[in-house]
């Protein structure tokens, strides 16, 4: 049952879907950066996220990995890497589009931040096997604290939210034996720590 429960945790907050979920929350939220854009640009900025971070990257990642199992199979540790590659790609492509028709800083940082942490994922998949689900949940506690620091609002809710899901993430993949204790809190703290500098610094 246990087992069940972790596999549908990790599937219901993979790391690709992160950021749609932290649009849905920030979209409707009663502030001036989300209060200003109309119901209609919020559900097309919203849909064009989930289709360039989640949609896209889903599908390109599972033909990619097809492809290499069948003609060019990487060693273990290299595994990952052609799909933080495609993810570094289309988040920066989301971030470029979000810069062009020039949407708040508030929603382009974390695409930024995320692209970030992608690329030190990347690098850092060379040598360890940090929890990529964690980062991305640390990435959503990040990104709060640094909206409350930043714009002295208050958004504990959502702060203590994240780190609810940030640990329910981390129990699901012990669970299923994907990581070690140390890897799951490592990619937490990066992930809270960059995306925080980003909204603090950037």
């Amino acid at each position: 049952m246990e087992q069940r429960i972790a596999t549908i945790i990790s599937r219901a907050f993979h790391p690709l879907i992160i950021t749609t979920y932290f649009l849905i929350i920030t979209l409707n939220l009663q502030f001036h950066f989300a209060a200003a854009l109309p119901e209609k640009a919020r559900w097309m900025i919203l849909g064009l996220t989930m289709i360039t971070t989640f949609v896209v990257p889903v599908l390109l990642i599972h033909i990619g990995k097809l492809l290499l199992w069948r003609f060019a199979p990487l060693h273990p540790r290299l595994t990952e890497v052609p799909a933080l590659v495609v993810t570094i790609a289309m988040y920066y492509f989301t971030y470029r589009l979000f810069d062009q028709i020039q949407l708040s800083p508030i929603f382009n940082l974390f695409v930024l931040g995320m692209a970030s942490l992608s690329v030190l994922l990347l690098i850092l998949s060379m040598v360890s096997n940090v929890s990529i689900y964690a980062t991305g949940a640390g990435a959503m506690t990040g990104a709060f604290i640094g909206l409350q620091l930043g714009l002295d609002i208050n958004l504990l809710f959502f702060i203590f939210l994240s780190l609810i899901i940030g640990g329910l993430i981390g129990f699901s993949r012990l669970k299923l034996e994907a990581h070690r204790p140390a890897e799951v809190y490592l990619g937490f703290l990066l992930g809270a720590g960059v995306m925080l500098a980003h909204y603090l610094f950037l």
